[in-house]
């Protein structure tokens, strides 16, 4: 936390270019009370992992049971652009489950598919469930 305020203002910033304002009050909310809490989660013992550290391939090989990729052509193409080959990654992720499928791609699906598109993304759940007669 910054004297000035700075630090809601960058926090504001980290996001802003992709997210609209709405939206992005949200995020930032979150991010804040998340980073303000952090004494209180370490004082009660609490830490969170290291994602790199998690070994991802090995949980989704025991995952038995039917798994949905969902994906937003706008989180795809941001992290294509920026280094993060989301494309390939999704492609060897996708490989590691025993019965997966690829929804296709929301459009316009910024990163923040869940709160932005999350008509699109109940539908092709419930169409997914219904398909494995859930």
């Amino acid at each position: 936390i910054e004297d000035d305020g700075s630090h809601l203002s960058n926090l504001w910033k980290k996001r802003s270019q992709w997210l609209d304002p709405e939206l992005n009050t949200r995020v930032v909310l979150d991010e804040f009370t998340y980073l303000t809490k952090r004494k209180e989660r370490y004082a009660a013992g609490i830490r969170i992992q290291d994602a790199s550290s998690f070994d991802f391939e090995g949980a989704a090989r025991r995952v038995q049971c039917p798994s949905l990729f969902i994906l937003g052509a706008g989180a795809v193409a941001f992290f294509d652009s920026i280094g993060y080959e989301m494309t390939t990654q999704t492609k060897k992720a996708t490989s590691y489950f025993h019965d997966v499928e690829v929804a296709p791609n929301i459009e316009p699906g910024s990163i923040n598919l869940m709160n932005q598109d999350a008509e699109q993304w109940a539908r092709i759940v419930a169409t997914f469930l219904k398909s494995k007669y859930l």
